[in-house]
This record gives structure tokens, C-alpha cells and sequence, in this order.
């Protein structure tokens, strides 16, 4: 899927510091006040293009200004490449322009969703701690931004973190119906019995790639492995209790006509030019809101929505950090406290503004009570690095899954898609994962 869609609490040393004066409490100086991390500066903030200007960065500044601030924000955006990584452009800007300040991790394309993670693990960014000052985060985030079992970034919180989700169409699906449903998505076919698809119609409209219905269960999916929280190890999706009933599921339902003949279970690959006109319900990755309907043409249909679990993974990508090198940490530190900790500073750069609120990263209402019943998986600080994956492997694994689950003898296209995988290494592949968790989660790093 191509979707990569307060309190402020600090002592009084640290504002001394930072060059920030609370505007009511005055502070004495440092002993060293010619010290460059005492002086104003100017702290460059480096994000992914979200369309930030010089008008937000002026209005954020004056308010930095009241405050008593005596640094300046400049804006430093990274414009999408297919060609370079989001990390590989920084280190270009700073070889050209000096060090940066306050960084993100950056975004990824769906086939490098590692390269936040191996940013931050390349050991640019200065470790965090005094982790509670950033009032905003919720704390079980902390663990989605671990690398090496250490926090460099604070994690971004704009994030939809929720589980994967059924959007029932009241047009088709009554009321008694959805009540009685309780996520099982084998219950589909007898709710949507003597429903067929057409050009314009299918009955179930599904927005779900290879693994991702995996994030509503206890399984991580790394690499095109599942990771099995039973036993803390990799295992070959192909063979393994869960995913195999959740394959034949599909394939079942698929044979009744029920997705259509554009569906593509591999990789989710409708563009917004030919999603289908109506559907009987719709199954997505994350709980869709109003707007995001309204915007692909679904606004006025009546859904009712059935949401399963979330357990929260590794999730480097859009968070922020301090870069090692950078030569005002103290001020970098201060501001990048400042807008975890206080809405207002997200209110003036998002409200109203059409900034990319993902890129960003800070949030402009308290978002810690979406998080009171999400769940950590048990992988949620392990994740693999872009050289520890097999590409190859990763493919074949993932395309695998669109034949299975439109083949007319499921038992036996099993079978020919684990001769393959096998003789194309898996077994090797899956040790070396294996070996990493053992790494990871050996009792000396616990």
C-alpha cells in the first residue's frame, strides 16, 4: 500500500541553558554565558517536505520569541526522491551547509520501510532522556522509537494507530447484521450471500496488502516473515497455523465472487481513478474518517464502522531527533521539548495552514487517551535493517500471496509455493532473523 498516509515541564537549570527565559519567573545565567550553547543561535529544523513557509516559520518564531526564546527556527525541508533515501539528502545538505539541529527520521516508499529505522541506527541522532518532559507522548510509544534498545527520537504522533478495520455499507448490511458480527472475517461470506461483483460494485472492497492484517493480531510481519510471538522467532508465513486459515479465508470468499476480479491481495493497487463505485463493505488497514471518504468519492454513503485490536510496532519513520553533530544541542533540546509538551506551537504550523500533519509530527490536541487500548506487540523495539533483508525472498514471499489466495486448489498451490520458497533459501533467511531476535532479546538486554 502507497499510504506512508501541557505543560511545559523543564527545571530551571535547563532554561537557563537552552537561552530560554520563562516570561513570569526570571532565571540567572549560566557560569560560562559566552558559551556558544548559551548565545542565540539558529536551530535548523530539518523535515520531509510538508509544506511548511516562511510566514508559519515567522509566526512560530514570534511565539517562541514571547516565551523568551532566544533562538530562531529555520526551516530546512527534504523534498521526496525516488532516486536517493530521506537520510541520504540530509547528509548532501550537510556536507554542502553544515550540520543540522532538530531532525526527522524521515519518510520511506513501501519498499524501503526500513530506511527511518536504519537512519537513526547508523548513530546520527544523540541519545534522549528525561523522556516524561515531552508531556505529549503517550508512554507506551517510547518503545515503537527504540534502536539497540535505546531512544534517540520521540515518536511522531499523528499517526492513525488503529486496527484494522470493516466499513459496513447500511445499504447492504443491516443493522442486526453488523451488531452480530465480532470481527471473524469468514463471516463475511454468509452476510454478503447473493451479492456479486460487477464493474461498478463489489462486495467487498479490500484495502489490505500481504501482511498488514497481521497488526490487528499478536504477529509482527518483518521482512515478508511473520514473527511469532509464541515462540520469538521468524517463521515462514506459508507454514504457519494462522496465516495459512487467514489465506484460505480469503481464497474462499474469492471464489464466491466476492472481491471482484481487479483485486489484488499481494499489494493493494487501485488508483484513486478506478476505485470501485459502491461496495458492500470495505476493509482497511486503519479506522477511515469521514473527510477520507468524502475525499475518494464514498462521502455519502451511511457506514458503520467495526474495528479490531491495534498492537503498536516499531515506528521510526516521522519521528524527531537531535543530530549528533549538531552545535547547539541545548537550545535543540529546548525546542524540540517545547513542541512535544505544548499544543500551541502545533496549533500556529497546522491549524488552518494545509501543512502535512505526518511530517510534522506534533499533535494540536492531547492524543494520549487514543492510545488507553492500544497494545504493544512484542516486537515493538526490533526491526530489520534493509541489509538484513533478503529482497529476492521478500518479493516472491508477498507476490505468493495473490496466487494463493485466487487459486482454485488451494492445497496444492500451498505446496508448489513452499517448494519454491524453499528452494530459494527461506530456511537461511529465517535463521538469520532468527538470529537477530536472539540478539535482540537476549536476557543481557533485557
Amino acid at each position: 500500500m502507497n499510504k506512508i498516509k501541557a505543560t511545559i515541564f523543564m527545571t530551571a537549570t535547563l532554561l537557563a541553558l537552552t537561552g530560554c527565559q520563562n516570561t513570569t519567573e526570571q532565571f540567572s545565567e549560566p557560569q560560562n554565558s559566552n558559551s556558544s550553547d548559551t548565545q542565540s543561535c539558529t536551530i535548523k529544523w530539518c523535515l520531509t517536505e510538508c509544506g511548511l513557509n516562511s510566514t508559519i516559520i515567522g509566526a512560530l518564531n514570534d511565539e517562541l520569541h514571547k516565551d523568551g526564546c532566544q533562538y530562531e527556527i529555520e526551516l530546512v525541508e527534504i523534498q521526496h526522491s525516488a532516486e536517493k533515501t530521506y537520510s541520504e539528502q540530509v547528509l548532501e545538505y550537510e556536507a554542502t551547509n553544515g550540520s543540522l539541529d532538530v531532525v526527522s527520521a524521515g519518510y520511506a516508499f513501501s519498499d524501503d520501510a526500513s530506511a527511518g529505522y536504519d537512519f537513526v541506527k547508523s548513530g546520527y541522532f544523540m541519545p534522549l532522556d528525561s523522556l516524561p518532559d515531552y508531556t505529549e507522548v503517550p508512554e507506551k510509544l517510547w518503545e515503537t522509537v527504540k534502536v539497540n534498545d535505546t531512544v534517540y527520537t520521540v515518536p511522531g504522533l499523528n499517526f492513525n494507530d488503529s486496527g484494522v478495520t470493516f466499513h459496513f455499507n447500511t445499504a447492504y448490511i443491516s443493522e442486526q447484521q453488523i451488531n452480530d458480527f465480532n470481527g471473524d472475517i469468514s463471516k463475511l461470506g454468509s452476510m454478503l450471500d447473493g451479492l456479486t461483483a460487477s464493474d461498478d460494485f463489489v462486495p467487498i472492497f479490500f484495502d489490505i496488502d500481504y501482511t498488514d492484517y497481521a497488526k490487528s493480531f499478536l504477529y509482527s510481519a518483518k521482512g515478508g516473515l511473520l514473527l511469532d510471538n509464541a515462540s520469538r522467532s521468524a517463521v515462514n508465513p506459508y507454514e504457519f497455523d494462522w496465516f495459512i486459515d487467514y489465506a484460505r479465508t480469503l481464497n474462499n470468499l474469492y471464489n464466491k465472487g466476492l472481491f471482484g476480479k481487479r483485486i489484488n491481495f499481494s499489494k493493494y493497487d487501485y488508483s484513486i481513478e478506478t476505485l470501485p463505485r459502491d461496495f458492500a463493505v470495505m476493509v482497511s488497514p486503519v479506522l477511515n474518517g469521514d473527510d477520507y471518504f468524502e475525499e475518494i468519492g464514498y462521502g455519502d454513503m451511511e457506514l458503520t464502522s467495526y474495528t479490531l485490536p491495534v498492537f503498536l510496532e516499531n515506528r521510526v519513520l516521522y519521528s524527531t531527533g537531535i543530530a549528533a553533530n549538531s552545535g547547539h544541542k541545548e537550545q535543540a533540546l529546548d525546542f524540540l521539548r517545547r513542541i512535544y509538551s505544548d499544543s500551541k506551537y502545533a496549533q500556529i504550523i497546522l491549524d488552518g495552514t494545509g501543512v502535512e500533519r505526518m511530517s510534522v509530527g506534533i499533535p494540536t490536541n492531547d492524543v494520549k487517551k487514543l492510545y488507553n487500548s492500544a497494545e504493544l506487540s512484542d516486537f515493538a523495539g526490533f526491526e530489520l535493517s534493509t541489509s538484513d533483508m533478503d529482497i529476492e525472498l521478500k518479493d516472491l514471499l508477498t507476490l505468493s500471496f495473490d496466487k494463493l489466495c485466487k487459486s482454485k486448489d488451494f492445497d496444492n498451490t500451498l505446496v508448489e509455493i513452499n517448494s519454491e520458497l524453499h528452494n530459494s533459501g527461506i530456511d537461511d533467511y529465517i535463521n538469520s532473523v532468527n538470529k537477530l531476535l536472539e540478539e535482540q532479546y537476549a536476557p543481557s538486554n533485557q
